[in-house]
């Protein structure tokens, strides 16, 4: 076929899926339009506020701060608690707020920690605070701490009108520490099954948390725990079987064919191999600020540092290994089988670069991204309809 009539049908295809996928990806593919003006720093200082307005003793206390989604949550709404529009309403009139700011408010070897939640928009949304079991407290009867906990619920901006009183629970600690809770439930407006609720600790005569969330029912939470286990499981299974063929079968057998007819550049391959193992290591330290929320504070921070970079070293090492491995052996086949391609370490030489060759095969590449792009969400409309 001619080229002039190829090139003309893949831009043409190029320029409807671009406006397809233009035109209907909201519909295809709704996302949740999440206006998040408050950032971490902000959320620090405002969690600090709210620290020091609860007589929280934060001396040599450390910080973490991140940015969290309830994703089960978001699983149940769209599958059967109204769809991805009930997800967005939620969001939208305020209902719940699934994805909030976390400070955690933490010290070594010590059991007491502090947590403050935020919505997005920077509404102080929560707190929780962890006791030790053994410290005491001034007991207060139950109608006392619910008149506490309904006080503390007004100033977190909660409409107590809209809720009712579901489930109370009373402990007795170790330490002779009463801990009240107070369940509340809305009674206006709900998701099918799942329920919006509150939570309210009050310990001795303090409150010591205030927890919004929604009640997904048991049976959901079993089907995609389930879900999700057998996922993981193929996932793992078929990553095992992808490393075990591509290794130990075809990596192998191509290496030693390859190393016989000297097509393996290795000097090159650790040149760039080099680059790819630096990226995933800084890519991970990138990471690091966030780790001090899964820090357990009954070990230490160095153990925990040691376990921290042990990780980081031995994912870099696997990545690169593997990487670094299928490259050598798939640009070594290239060049035997396509000995009149462009070399992959040639690609973008000076003289190379500006060949007309590459010019086509880039421009190529993004019309294709178009059109795949199109096809997804053609893809998606079409199951939605059929779901």
């Amino acid at each position: 076929m001619n080229r002039k009539i190829v090139w003309s049908l893949i831009i043409s295809l190029t320029i409807f899926s671009g406006w397809f996928a233009y035109k209907y990806f909201d519909t295809a593919i709704p996302l949740v339009n999440l206006s998040i003006t408050m950032d971490k720093q902000q959320a620090e200082k405002e969690a600090i506020k709210v620290a020091q307005k609860h007589g929280w003793n934060l001396v040599d206390y450390d910080t973490a701060v991140t940015f969290q989604d309830d994703s089960t949550l978001q699983a149940f709404t769209e599958l059967e608690g109204g769809g991805k529009q009930a997800f967005i309403d939620m969001i939208k009139h305020n209902y719940h707020q699934p994805y909030v700011w976390q400070v955690r408010f933490y010290k070594e070897k010590e059991i007491s920690e502090y947590f403050v939640y935020f919505t997005p928009d920077g509404y102080q949304y929560g707190f929780m605070q962890k006791l030790p079991e053994n410290e005491a407290g001034i007991n207060i009867s139950k109608q006392q701490a619910q008149s506490v906990a309904e006080k503390e619920a007004v100033n977190w901006r909660v409409e107590l009108k809209n809720y009712k009183l579901l489930e109370y629970e009373q402990q007795v600690q170790p330490g002779n520490r009463v801990d009240h809770a107070f369940v509340y439930q809305r009674h206006d407006i709900a998701l099918n099954k799942g329920l919006y609720r509150m939570k309210i600790i009050v310990s001795g005569n303090k409150v010591t948390g205030l927890e919004r969330y929604v009640k997904i029912p048991d049976e959901f939470t079993r089907r995609y725990v389930q879900m999700y286990d057998a996922n993981k499981l193929i996932a793992t299974l078929g990553q095992g079987i992808q490393a075990i063929f591509y290794l130990f079968i075809i990596c192998l057998f191509a290496l030693f064919f390859l190393h016989k007819r000297r097509y393996l550049l290795l000097d090159k391959h650790v040149k760039m191999m080099s680059v790819f193992a630096s990226i995933v290591f800084f890519s991970a330290l990138n990471k690091f600020p966030l780790i001090w929320n899964n820090y357990a504070t009954n070990i230490s921070k160095f153990v925990f540092l040691i376990e921290y970079f042990g990780s980081v070293v031995m994912t870099t090492l696997l990545a690169t290994l593997f990487v670094g491995t299928l490259c050598l052996i798939v640009e070594g086949l290239d060049r035997y089988v396509f000995g009149k391609h462009i070399q992959f370490f040639k690609l973008w030489s000076v003289d190379t670069a500006a060949s007309y060759t590459i010019l086509e095969q880039t421009v190529l590449g993004y019309c294709f991204a178009f059109i795949k792009l199109g096809y997804a969400v053609g893809f998606s409309m079409l199951a939605s309809s059929w779901g």
